[in-house]
């Protein structure tokens, strides 16, 4: 089924397919476009501008195979509400006073939102852009590549104590990565200690061992065995730059006190 009209609130729970195209819904109060029980569905150079509710609702269903592009979504509260489903968001324009995409804590199939532009330029009431911060300890297949985060929004809100799965990746988002992240993993304590890149996105590591003498750094790779990057004798203000890779884990082999790094995602 296509639809093309304009000025409604629509609410898809079709068996097979439904696609709906340059529609428009400014309501005030409710969800703009509801997809629940879809098996196919897509959202294609729609708009929904008004305040309250959501302009795009997603789940619970997690068979729901959703497109949402080249849309023109914001709403007051939240624009888009991902509650499960395989959901494609790519190529739109989404803001909002409160944030821009939520993922709740529900989702367990692939999630991607690429190309995006979240927030108005030089807009200052948005809250977050993406929050991702209830997802479950390694959910995976979440792909959030090549989104700008407008200036004057605050950032990405991640996960940082709860890792993404190793198919996760969050990279290359103007606003929020490449760039020096809001938290940074400790110091290796030891010699022995490993340490996993915690981003969801590659990662460039710059160490300087200051009081350390640093012989030699090696990363794994998941479910790989320990690989030597590089060894010799660092000591001082010398930077070593190190590339994580996403999922991989680090080691650092030393002796002495002082050393620091910055990590860098990608």
């Amino acid at each position: 089924m296509t639809l093309n009209a304009s000025s409604e609130t629509y609410a898809a729970n079709p068996p097979t397919f439904i696609e709906i195209q340059a529609a428009q819904s400014d309501h005030t109060v409710g969800t703009a476009f509801s997809f629940e029980n879809g098996r196919s569905c897509r959202l294609i150079g729609s708009r929904s501008g008004a305040t309250g509710g959501y302009s795009v609702y997603v789940g619970p269903n997690y068979g729901i195979d959703m497109r949402v592009l080249s849309c023109d979504l914001n709403k007051a509260d939240t624009s888009i509400v991902i509650n499960n489903g395989d959901v494609v968001v790519e190529a739109c324009s989404i803001a909002s006073s409160g944030t821009a995409i939520l993922l709740e804590s529900t989702v367990v199939s692939p999630v991607s939102l690429i190309g995006n532009q979240l927030g108005l330029p030089g807009q200052s009431s948005q809250s977050i852009a993406i929050d991702i911060s209830g997802l479950a300890s390694g959910t995976d297949w979440i792909t959030i590549v090549g989104n700008t985060l407008a200036e004057g929004t605050l950032n990405l809100s991640s996960s940082s104590l709860v890792p993404l799965g190793p198919h996760s990746r969050i990279s290359n988002n103007p606003g929020y990565n490449p760039s020096t992240p809001l938290f940074q993993p400790s110091f290796p304590p030891s010699s022995l200690a490993l340490v996993q890149n915690p981003y969801s996105s590659d990662a460039m590591v710059v160490i300087t061992p200051h009081g350390m003498t640093i012989t030699a750094i090696k990363l794994r790779t998941p479910g790989g065995s320990l690989v030597t990057y590089l060894s010799g004798s660092f000591t001082g203000t010398t930077q070593i730059q190190v590339l994580v890779p996403c999922g991989s884990e680090i080691n650092i082999a030393y002796s002495g006190s002082g050393g620091t790094w910055t990590w860098f995602p990608t």
